[in-house]
């Protein structure tokens, strides 16, 4: 268990720099950031907690025996905390916690109310549930997540499940920030020329609509800085222009620098001009 909690927390660690070194990051997560994780809870922390809150599940505690807390925790959509063994005394957590339990739906809601909170930040909470039947039992290994506009929640399997899934996101975003990235290399450049024109020739194809394709070909154009790639990015303005009237021209094609379409009622092929 121990060696995957690591193997988990460095992937995270290597997606999250990745993500931060993106200006096309999501706002919460480029740029620097306080990522810090506490060192181990010490033997005596880790009794002092489960007396107050009964014993905790495996992998959680696996992960505190880890690491005391990590601030900067990479959520759903901004940084949060996952809580220290200090931090479960704390007046700013006992605040936190009362908050997030009277978020509308919360207040009737007996999972939240009974929840021991692990973590959060803003519109986000990270719970383990109650123990089932009596007091004094071993919570269960789910770890639930909530977060607050709109009201929803997640189940984790366990800690561990939890991190895979944290993981998973950050990988997620991490390729929407590249594909979005601004093209800086000629090549790449017309590669997103080559890309506009399969968008062009099979929107059906490629599991678009007309429209769709259109936005697609936009977010392209918008990738390219017409100061350093001005015949791509002229290209590309073409093809959406010709997208959406929809005629005279039925396909197009690229032959080095040159753009052609092919008139569909004279059966020739003609350059962009």
């Amino acid at each position: 268990m121990t060696t995957a909690l690591r193997r988990l927390i460095d992937l995270i660690d290597e997606r999250d720099a990745s993500l931060r070194a993106l200006p096309s990051a999501p706002p919460g997560f480029r740029g620097g950031a306080t990522v810090r994780r506490g060192a181990p809870a010490t033997a005596s922390a880790l009794r002092d907690l489960e007396a107050l809150h009964g014993p905790l599940p495996k992998a959680y505690r696996a992960f505190l025996s880890l690491h005391d807390g990590w601030q900067g925790f990479p959520g759903h959509a901004a940084r949060t905390n996952l809580f220290s063994c200090a931090d479960f005394a704390s007046s700013e957590t006992a605040h936190f916690v009362d908050t997030f339990r009277a978020w509308r739906g919360n207040r009737t809601n007996r999972d939240v109310q009974t929840a021991l909170v692990i973590g959060g930040g803003p519109g986000q909470a990270f719970v383990l549930l109650a123990p089932p039947g009596k007091r004094g039992g071993r919570r269960p290994e789910t770890v639930r997540s909530y977060t607050e506009k709109p009201l929803s929640q997640g189940d984790a399997a366990d800690f561990t499940a939890f991190l895979e899934r944290t993981a998973h996101l950050l990988g997620v975003w991490l390729e929407r920030a590249r594909e979005a990235a601004p093209v800086t290399k000629a090549t790449d450049a017309w590669a997103c020329v080559d890309e506009g024109i399969a968008l062009f020739n099979e929107p059906e194809e490629n599991g678009e609509f007309v429209d769709e394709s259109r936005s697609a070909l936009r977010e392209l154009r918008q990738r390219l800085d017409p100061s350093t790639a001005p015949l791509p990015h002229a290209l590309l303005q073409r093809l959406e222009r010709e997208l959406y009237e929809g005629a005279p021209f039925s396909r197009a094609r690229r032959s080095g620098e040159v753009l052609e379409f092919f008139a569909h009622t004279r059966g020739v092929w003609v350059p962009s001009g």
